[in-house]
């Protein structure tokens, strides 16, 4: 296939806007793969880990017959516009590790040695709060504390401070695909100054690109009730079933109703300053917990990418 690009996340910087507002929304330029109504990512990107059974694949299978047949079905566009196969879940997935990131990346290169690969990174200490309060919407019980240090027994994994010390990842797709065909972007630049982005992403793909001001604007996946969300979180037994949860017994449709329907009350009873307070001690939390963790992968990742993080906030070695 020609003209494809894979956008693997990470998690938490902004792949929602990305697959709504940038490749959904350029058709002229891009030909977003198997993206349905309200699923703004691409479904095909699961075929990357798991079989038609949602069996995890076998770590050797790379599943091309089942993806190529997908795919001819789909139908991509014949025309010089740009399949997109948008996924964040593509760079693992953070309450797991990222175990199977670089299985993922040997099963991309593998079928498609000629893609181009689209990754954005995100300062870690901003990273870890948005993604554990992703964590409790999933349906996570775990304190924030008791999250980010709950050890790998070598059975299931949990979170790992190293899935997010991107230079990995990163050196694994420039081993495979070249570094010319990989572009890695921080999230904080992106938010900065859209015009950078927008002349360094057509550059990368020979298009040119432009972002109107509504689509810049544009908020996706906004997090309010810090406070009664945390809190409350025990009762997402009751509000969900997932793996984060050991597929909670005790979740239920109309639970999870009563659940909802209880936050939106306490919410509206708390003032924001319950919120602020909470969220300026969970980051004392996390700074305190990640300080030397991220400084030599952080000046790993700059050299790799020709960026000077320090400027964005990422801890740098000095």
């Amino acid at each position: 296939m020609k003209n494809l690009l894979f956008h693997i996340g990470f998690h938490k910087t902004a792949s929602t806007w990305f697959q709504n507002e940038f490749f959904l929304k350029h058709t002229s330029t891009f030909n977003a793969l198997d993206i349905k109504e309200k699923h703004y990512h691409s479904w095909i990107a699961m075929d990357f880990i798991f079989d038609e059974e949602q069996n995890m694949l076998n770590p050797n299978d790379i599943n091309k017959n089942a993806i190529l047949e997908k795919i001819d079905k789909i139908g991509t566009t014949e025309d010089d516009r740009i399949n997109v196969i948008t996924h964040e879940r593509l760079s693992g997935n953070p309450h797991s590790g990222g175990f199977d990131s670089s299985i993922i990346a040997d099963r991309i290169h593998k079928i498609f040695p000629n893609a181009k690969i689209f990754m954005v990174i995100r300062e870690q200490n901003s990273w870890l709060l948005s993604n554990y309060y992703q964590y409790l919407t999933a349906g996570g019980t775990k304190s924030l504390v008791k999250y980010l240090n709950t050890k790998y027994d070598a059975k299931i994994p949990y979170f790992s401070p190293n899935h997010i010390k991107y230079h990995f990842l990163i050196n694994k797709y420039y081993d495979l695909f070249g570094k010319d065909n990989v572009l890695v972007f921080p999230y904080e630049l992106f938010v900065k100054d859209k015009p950078i982005f927008c002349e360094t992403f057509g550059k990368f793909v020979n298009k040119e690109i432009t972002i109107n001001q509504n689509s810049s604007n544009k908020k996706y996946n906004k997090k309010v009730g810090f406070y009664v969300n945390y809190k409350t979180r025990w009762l997402n037994i009751f509000y969900s079933s997932s793996s984060v949860n050991h597929y909670s017994p005790y979740h239920t449709k109309v639970l999870s109703l009563a659940v909802k329907g209880l936050r939106r009350m306490l919410i509206k009873l708390f003032p924001k300053s319950v919120d602020e307070n909470l969220i300026k001690s969970q980051k004392k939390i996390i700074s305190d917990w990640s300080r030397g963790i991220y400084e030599s992968s952080n000046n790993e990742t700059s050299k790799l990418i020709g960026i000077d993080l320090e400027k964005f906030g990422y801890s740098i070695t000095k």
